[in-house]
């Protein structure tokens, strides 16, 4: 496992590598539930053994919205807050992810949840 860590991240050391490939955990994308989610603690790296999983960030935006006033001329702005999920890659067989929140011990990024590929 370590061997196979080298060769995606040859900026890490032997320590942190050791470290990674003991957190390993193989992940079978035929679920509909998320691997992880955003905001979690970064704890383990995932290996796509088969199927694909697709990494997401929830975005808030903010958004106007013009109303007429049923009592008076002109319009009122009011202002919504919603949250778009934005793609942010296509994860597949033998690729890996959740090793930036663990290498650097932050939260998840992003959501993972396998998708059609």
């Amino acid at each position: 496992r370590v061997d196979m860590l080298r060769s995606l991240f040859r900026s890490c050391t032997h320590n942190e590598l050791t470290r990674m490939a003991n957190m390993l955990k193989p992940v079978n994308a035929d679920s509909r539930h998320p691997v992880v989610v955003q905001g979690e603690p970064g704890e383990s790296v995932y290996f796509v053994r088969s199927g694909w999983c697709t990494a997401f960030r929830k975005m808030p935006v903010k958004v106007l919205d013009e109303e007429k006033e049923k009592h008076s001329e002109g319009t009122h702005r009011k202002e919504l807050k919603r949250v778009l999920n934005v793609d942010i890659a296509t994860i597949g067989p033998g690729e890996v992810f959740g090793d930036y929140a663990v290498t650097h011990k932050q939260p998840q990024p992003f959501t993972v949840s396998p998708s059609s590929g």
